[in-house]
């Protein structure tokens, strides 16, 4: 409130006709100056480098919406990119029943309760409504995971035992985790049907998995087990919870994922079936993979590609090391990969547009949409010209035949200030729940990242 009132004295009116002072940011509707580009619950859109207005958010939804974990109103399919809210969303996760939201503290929801919440009402919520202020949370395709004051609870379906507790099929239940030994949680979330409690150093994983991503476990209780982690892993930043596959994040910004490793036994750059073992992915700003091929940014946003892929009629990508994958010409800002395509937001001369590759996924003859497109002959990169971003910046952090963009920054500008996404942080960065921010805030301990690490990370 203190910071928020500073900002508010910082308001100055606008003299005569030769615009704000030096320094100072105009409000084009109304030609007030600001100190500090603020727009309250608004988006802050730029339109040059001392000019703002400030515009409702969006949430951008397409494809799969059976359950209505779209938010959009119905549980019809979303075809193609469509507004669903007005919530400045930092972050968005869809799943196969359910779907979750967040914004600093506050969750929001939307689909099929069962696999939310129990008891349930049984009713769908079919548009995105405040389900909590408090607390972290994570999500596998059937149950929540929170953890909050040193308690860790789970709800939903419990058929895999992915609640990791004595639960009936459906049921919500506080974990006990003495196993943890006093560990702080750092992140908590889920795969397909295993939930996963993350310590700085350690992981550990619900008894059944999909694809093994469970890992190699020592059991630590009856429905846990104690994740063995690559050797190079001392620390670590974040996990990435897909819907077949965990990818760690360690001290040095390495990557590792296990799990599914694709249709053709490449898609995590190596050959072979799916493991159990994290296999190193190098020293990477963010990793996409789904169920056919991966998409690895670097340091320096260049793309790799590993797995099977169509890129177009003429072109086809099957490869268990990583080759050049070219993206549209502009700054990219995001990329997602789907089941056989994948979207990435590109910005030219300030302006932002969504572009797709491949072709949407098919279930059963039915068209997902799940790029934006109702296309079924493999496309190289194509602009999605229909849609306006605005200012945009981050694709869903999970998908399932479907894909969001909203307001939030994306994993290779993390950080807000001013009312623009950057890459830099001049503070100290700490991990919420996976997500990265910059805080004016003393740490005790920190962690630089390497000399070769472009960015000037001051790690807490």
């Amino acid at each position: 409130n203190n910071q928020r009132k500073q900002i508010q004295q910082a308001n100055f009116t606008k003299k005569g006709v030769s615009g704000c002072d030096y320094g100072l940011y105009e409000m084009i509707s109304n030609n007030s100056c600001w100190a500090v580009r603020d727009c309250g619950e608004l988006m802050v859109y730029n339109t040059s480098q001392w000019e703002f207005s400030c515009e409702p958010c969006q949430a951008w939804v397409t494809g799969d919406n059976s359950n209505g974990q779209l938010g959009s109103g119905d549980m019809n399919d979303a075809t193609g990119f469509t507004n669903v809210s007005n919530l400045c969303f930092e972050s968005i996760y869809l799943k196969l029943y359910s779907s979750f939201a967040i914004i600093g503290n506050n969750v929001y929801w939307a689909g099929n309760p069962d696999q939310l919440s129990y008891p349930s009402d049984g009713q769908v919520i079919k548009q995105f409504e405040l389900f909590d202020t408090s607390g972290r949370y994570g999500q596998s395709a059937r149950n929540l995971i929170k953890f909050e004051n040193h308690r860790v609870t789970t709800s939903g379906e419990n058929n895999h035992e992915n609640l990791g507790a004595e639960a009936n099929a459906f049921d919500s239940k506080h974990v006990l985790i003495g196993f943890l030994m006093g560990q702080t949680v750092k992140q908590v979330g889920g795969t397909w049907y295993t939930s996963f409690i993350v310590t700085q150093s350690q992981v550990f994983s619900t008894n059944q998995a999909y694809s093994s991503e469970n890992g190699e476990r020592t059991p630590v209780s009856l429905y846990w087990g104690k994740m063995e982690l690559h050797q190079n892993i001392k620390l670590i930043l974040k996990a990435y919870f897909y819907y077949f596959n965990l990818i760690l994040v360690d001290q040095n910004q390495n990557f590792y994922g296990n799990g599914w490793n694709g249709f053709t036994n490449n898609m995590l750059c190596y050959s072979g079936s799916s493991t159990a073992k994290f296999v190193e992915l190098g020293q990477l700003k963010h990793a996409s993979v789904y169920q056919t091929f991966g998409l690895y940014i670097n340091l320096n946003n260049s793309v790799d590609i590993c797995g099977w892929f169509v890129h177009t009629i003429d072109i086809e990508i099957n490869t268990s090391t990583k080759q050049i994958f070219q993206i549209p010409d502009g700054e990219l800002i995001d990329i997602s990969v789907n089941k056989y395509g994948a979207n990435a937001l590109v910005q030219n001369e300030g302006i932002r547009s969504i572009y797709y590759i491949g072709h949407y996924a098919e279930d059963e003859n039915h068209p997902r949409w799940d790029i934006g497109v109702n296309v079924l002959i493999p496309q190289n990169w194509t602009n999605i010209s229909t849609v306006n971003p605005g200012n945009c910046s981050s694709f869903a952090t999970t998908v399932f035949y479907s894909q969001a963009l909203v307001h939030g920054c994306s994993r290779l500008k993390p950080f807000r200030s001013n009312g623009i996404c950057y890459e830099n942080c001049s503070y100290n960065v700490f991990y919420d729940n996976g997500i990265e921010r910059c805080i004016d805030k003393f740490c005790n301990y920190s962690i630089m990242l390497p000399l070769q690490e472009p960015r000037n990370w001051n790690i807490c």
